[in-house]
């Protein structure tokens, strides 16, 4: 008989006992395996992860479950009830351990999310602000005020002219390097968030972030940069021209119509390009608004998530 109770897997307990305990072990591991599934929602509900992460949860800890449940059944197929009751409530114990690692990580993930958007809302700020700066100083350039007919006749006023000319180039090539820095910071910034969700999620807008930043100063930057030339070839020509112009009840007065036809043709293209700049001026705001739009509605989501 001795030899018997050995060969069994459990210990030589009447029948009475056995079943009790095989009952005491099935609740507890189907409490357990409950509270795997309610878990996730009792964490979102406290504001740890979304409806989203709930979901996911859920669906890891079903395919937890019948995984388990399949290697339990091949295994413990063959055993007694009680075996079977402790094997379930093993199931529902690992269940409960995957599940809390996985709240652990959304917690984590959720910490992570919350310093990067802190994080980019002052990058955002400090960028905006240098880009402030340089559209004010754009507009205190007046650069057009020396092709006026007497300013192009007095050397004095054309050199001041070319020197205007020289810092409006100097904003151009700025506000050029500083988009540069801008994406390679905002780059930088992104590699800099751990890998996992958040930073998946930094990497996606990214792209269309960047593409937005370039497009938004591209157009506006070629035409600036012609508007920039044809006011040199004016001021080049002036010069060439000095002591052969000048000026008579705010009219020039040309020695010769081949003159006359070179600074006509100057002036065309002055026009052409000012007007270059104009369109690409409108471009430049209309982008300016949809973004901003973009922006409040972005920022709102931002703060109600910041808030959780």
């Amino acid at each position: 008989m001795a030899d018997t109770a050995r060969l069994t897997d459990e210990p030589a307990l009447p029948v009475e006992t056995k079943q009790a305990a095989a009952r005491r072990y099935s609740y507890a591991g189907a409490a357990l395996i409950f509270f795997a599934f309610v878990a996730p929602l009792m964490a979102t509900a406290f504001g740890q992860g979304s409806a989203y992460t709930a979901g996911q949860d859920l669906a890891r800890t079903l395919g937890s479950l019948f995984g388990l449940s399949v290697v339990t059944w091949l295994v413990m197929r063959n055993r007694s009830d009680l075996a079977k009751a402790k094997a379930r409530l093993v199931v529902g114990l690992l269940l409960c351990l995957t599940v809390a690692n996985n709240i652990a990580n959304t917690a984590r993930e959720n910490s992570v999310a919350k310093d990067f958007v802190r994080g980019a809302i002052a990058f955002q700020a400090k960028h905006a602000s240098k880009f402030e700066d340089l559209g004010k100083r754009f507009e205190e350039n007046t650069v057009n005020q020396y092709v006026t007919p007497a300013a192009l006749t007095s050397d004095q006023s054309i050199a001041a002219g070319q020197a205007a000319l020289e810092r409006y180039r100097s904003l151009l090539q700025e506000r050029n390097l500083l988009l540069q820095t801008y994406l390679a910071d905002y780059r930088a910034y992104v590699n800099s968030v751990p890998e996992g969700e958040a930073r998946r999620g930094a990497e996606a807008s990214m792209g269309p972030a960047m593409e937005s930043a370039n497009n938004l100063y591209k157009a506006l930057d070629v035409a600036q940069r012609a508007h920039a030339d044809a006011l040199g070839a004016v001021f080049t020509w002036a010069q060439a021209n000095a002591g052969t112009l000048s000026n008579r009840g705010d009219q020039l007065v040309f020695q010769s119509v081949h003159q006359q036809a070179e600074l006509t043709a100057l002036a065309q293209r002055l026009q052409a390009a000012e007007t270059g700049v104009t369109e690409a001026t409108k471009f430049a705001q209309a982008e300016q608004v949809k973004v901003a739009a973009k922006r409040g509605a972005a920022m709102k989501e931002l703060e109600a998530f910041l808030a959780k």
